[in-house]
This record gives C-alpha cells, sequence and structure tokens, in this order.
C-alpha cells in the first residue's frame, strides 16, 4: 500500500496563503489545516515593505 499524499511544507503553506496552489492541492493543505490548527499560517503582509 502506498501513500499518494505528499507532506505538507512551509513552501505549501507559504503558496496557499498566496494563493499559488492548484485546486487539489489547496483541498489537501486545508484538509491537513484542519487537524494541524496550530499551524495555520498567518499573512504578514507587512513583511516585505521597504522602510520609506
Amino acid at each position: 500500500m502506498t501513500d499518494d499524499h505528499k507532506p505538507v511544507t512551509e513552501t505549501d503553506l507559504h503558496a496557499f496563503v498566496e494563493g499559488f496552489l492548484d485546486e487539489q492541492r489547496r483541498r489537501e493543505v486545508e484538509s491537513w489545516l484542519k487537524n494541524h490548527p496550530g499551524k495555520k499560517p498567518r499573512s504578514d503582509s507587512g513583511r516585505h515593505r521597504r522602510p520609506s
């Protein structure tokens, strides 16, 4: 028996927040997040801003 599900990575979480995952992977990450609520990524929109 093989497991076709890839583990959720930090890259997946970032892509999830940015909206870059395809439909199937988005559903897999959403399902994973339901079982790992402490891992839910936070949007950090100010992170890439340069100081004025």
